[in-house]
């Protein structure tokens, strides 16, 4: 069902860290282009026109082959928005992260020599890991709206 033979030995990895570096270098503009002309709904009304021979029809078919190329230049467009909004919101929880850091340090500190209870403490523990678990789950939605990115950019198009 998922492609391996049944002894099959598959590697479970995990997911590699997004790239901040390579948003600077997403430009929709320049992949606009390409996003269009990769664009399946795109190539398939290019490809029905040479089929057409009525005028009505003809005419149908060049309104959809601009709705196509409407919808992927916006589909690029509003993906490259979700990799900057993914991009901001991973920064806004690790600095969240480092603040819960630094207070779990601090609950530590005081929870050795007993000035704060236990339930304080644990209180300060569960912040740090939901800061923790916040910033993983940005990795991987960051991840993602990049991989959609190059998906759009290849000729598929996203619906948000």
């Amino acid at each position: 069902m998922l492609g391996w033979a049944v002894d099959g030995q598959p590697e479970i990895r995990d997911v590699p860290e997004p790239d901040l570096n390579r948003i600077a270098s997403m430009n929709p503009d320049a992949d606009m282009e390409t996003a269009i002309a990769n664009n399946y709904d795109v190539r398939y009304f290019e490809k029905k026109a040479g089929n057409l021979t009525s005028q009505y029809l003809i005419d149908s078919n060049q309104a959809q082959i601009q709705d196509a190329k409407d919808k992927a230049a916006k589909s690029l467009r509003n993906q490259y928005n979700a990799v900057l909004t993914g991009r901001d919101s991973l920064n806004a929880a690790v600095m969240a992260l480092d603040v819960a850091s630094v207070n779990l340090n601090t609950a530590t500190a005081k929870r050795a020599v007993g000035e704060i209870t236990e339930l304080e403490y644990q209180n300060v523990l569960n912040s740090y890991i939901s800061a923790k678990n916040s910033v993983e789950t940005d990795k991987l939605q960051l991840l993602l709206a990049m991989e959609a990115y190059d998906w759009n950019v290849k000729g598929l198009t996203t619906s948000n």
